[in-house]
């Protein structure tokens, strides 16, 4: 379909939104001038003029409890997450029991493990090789990526300059031919930064250039844009761009020959570029990796933020994590105020703004202008609470085979388009969160036991605890505790869970059991790579047993 415009429309646009943002804020001035000459004791306006007054009033007080009635959704929702997960799921489903034997037939354990504590003063010289097979890995999946796009902006670079110099000599044409090339250098220079800016994003350790400048929100803004997650709309604009300029000089019959057939290459160029680069991104994003799931001690924001914002911010180059939300994590994911939030505002304030001017600029619907956009406030207010409220029980983990159903799928595509791993955060109810952990644990090949907080009054952990011991491998299980914290307390829940088994348990004849015990002190950087280290070298361990059952080759990175 063609589109005609008018010449002067987008003059004629641009007048018009101008009268609309003028219509609105004069209307707005003039609406209180009736309360400024009340105040000021003059003369009482007309009937009509103090009811338009009121209606004004009536517009700002909704006006200024847009944030206040978003942030309340915000809290609401919240509340409606911990009792949510309080209460049994609708259909009240009959799951397998957590433990899958009798108490009764649990087996005393022949040897009592051993101990081992790690933190960040000590490396571990084991974890750190398996560390570097895991990052070479990530980078060389990372470097592929980015070599599409330099081969794909260079060969956009040759096709240009050779459109350019096909070009008819004219005096209007002088330095075309470096302009174009300049121009086509463009995409392969941003892949080229983004190669500089991200290649060290596989270690938690920062850069220079993060500690001196990457804190400015500028520069985070031009940081985030040039990554690897705009990196796909990026490519697929660029190329529709060499696809439109293609095909106009290639349909253009008054172009010479030569240079048709030149933009017919570039239009082919960008077709091609798609074709390929839809095809590289599939491939890459079914390449598998190892899968961790992550079990804490509850409701403790603070352990939440580090684990989930530093130690798993990196984990997620190197494969999927698992965990059962709780209302710490949804604090910590979905903060009361945060850039979601703000933006969702800025647009109901935006559209509030403009459906103001455009109503006070039309006669038979002046009057009405405030209460109609009053009315559209509330409007949407109550539609993103609705919104809230039926995302947030669709989320929820009903039954094992609504899980399954969710895990097959990140099977298929276990990663983002941006080649980062997704993980599965799930919201459980109180008989299906067991069920969460157990489906988790049975497709995990590392688990992280965060005990920081563990104490006499928060022991709902030991029920976990007693689980993995039954389930897991002690040598893919990473416990957490803190540099302050009661270490004996925790090593003495551990032997006590420890002493009976299960007669299954792949612990049961482990003739020298090894605890690992990470002390995170600082919780910094240095303690980040620490635990991934550890988690890394579980997670070797995790899938070459995996692949020993099955009888299979290994695909994870193995250390030399």
């Amino acid at each position: 379909m063609r589109v005609v415009c008018r010449p002067g429309s987008g003059e004629l646009a641009a007048n018009t939104a101008s009268r609309a943002r003028g219509g609105a804020l004069a209307g707005l001035l003039a609406g209180l001038g009736p309360l400024v000459a009340a105040a000021a004791g003059e003369e009482p306006p007309p009937v009509e003029q103090v009811h338009a007054t009121y209606e004004l009033v009536a517009f700002l007080l909704v006006l200024a409890l847009v944030p206040l009635s978003v942030l309340a959704i915000r809290w609401l929702t919240q509340r409606r997450i911990q009792h949510l997960m309080n209460a049994d799921a609708d259909a009240a489903p009959q799951h397998p029991a957590f433990r899958r034997h009798d108490v009764a037939d649990e087996l005393r354990a022949p040897v009592q493990p051993r101990f081992q504590l790690h933190d960040a003063r000590h490396g571990n010289p084991d974890a750190a090789a398996v560390r570097e097979a895991f990052v070479a890995r990530s980078l060389a999946l990372f470097r592929r990526a980015v070599l599409l796009d330099v081969a794909a902006g260079l060969a956009y670079v040759l096709l240009l300059g050779l459109l350019a110099l096909l070009a008819p000599p004219d005096e209007n044409n002088q330095g075309l031919t470096l302009a174009a090339v300049l121009f086509g250098l463009i995409y392969p220079g941003l892949a080229g930064m983004r190669y500089l800016v991200y290649r060290h994003q596989f270690k938690p350790r920062r850069s220079r250039f993060d500690r001196w400048v990457g804190w400015i929100p500028v520069v985070q803004l031009a940081r985030a844009l040039i990554g690897p997650r705009f990196q796909t709309w990026l490519a697929g604009s660029w190329a529709a761009l060499m696809l439109v300029l293609g095909l106009g000089l290639a349909l253009d019959s008054v172009a010479p020959a030569p240079t048709r057939v030149c933009a017919a290459l570039l239009a082919l160029a960008a077709l091609a570029h798609v074709v390929l680069a839809a095809r590289v991104l599939r491939r890459l994003q079914r390449e598998p990796g190892v899968r961790l799931l992550v079990l804490r001690v509850f409701g403790i924001d603070a352990n939440a933020k580090f684990t989930f914002g530093r130690v798993l911010a990196f984990w997620r180059h190197f494969g999927n994590h698992f965990t059962v939300l709780d209302p710490s994590i949804w604090r910590h994911r979905f903060p009361l105020m945060s850039w979601r939030t703000g933006g969702f505002m800025l647009v109901v304030l935006v559209i509030a703004f403009f459906t103001l001017g455009a109503l006070l600029n039309q006669p038979r619907l002046e009057p009405f202008a405030y209460t109609v956009t009053a009315v559209l406030l509330s409007g949407l207010l109550v539609v993103y609470a609705v919104v809230a409220q039926l995302l947030l029980r669709r989320d929820f983990v009903r039954s094992r085979a609504q899980l399954a159903r969710v895990l097959d799928r990140l099977e298929q595509r276990p990663r983002h388009i941006d080649l980062s791993f997704r993980p599965i955060e799930a919201m459980c109810h109180n008989d299906t969160w067991q069920l969460a952990v157990d489906e988790f644990a049975s497709r995990s090949q590392a688990l992280l036991m965060d005990l920081r907080g563990f104490s006499k009054d928060r022991k709902g952990c030991q029920v976990e605890v007693d689980y993995l011991l039954d389930t897991v491998p002690l040598p893919q299980v990473l416990s957490l505790v803190d540099a302050g914290g009661d270490h004996a307390m925790v090593q003495q829940m551990i032997l006590e869970r420890w002493e009976f088994l299960s007669p299954d348990s792949p612990n049961l004849h482990d003739q020298a059991p090894v605890v690992h015990l990470y002390v995170a002190g600082a919780s910094d950087e240095a303690d980040v790579q620490g635990i991934l280290d550890l988690l890394m070298r579980a997670a070797q361990a995790g899938s070459l047993a995996g692949h020993m059952r099955q009888g299979t080759a290994a695909t994870l990175p193995l250390a030399a």
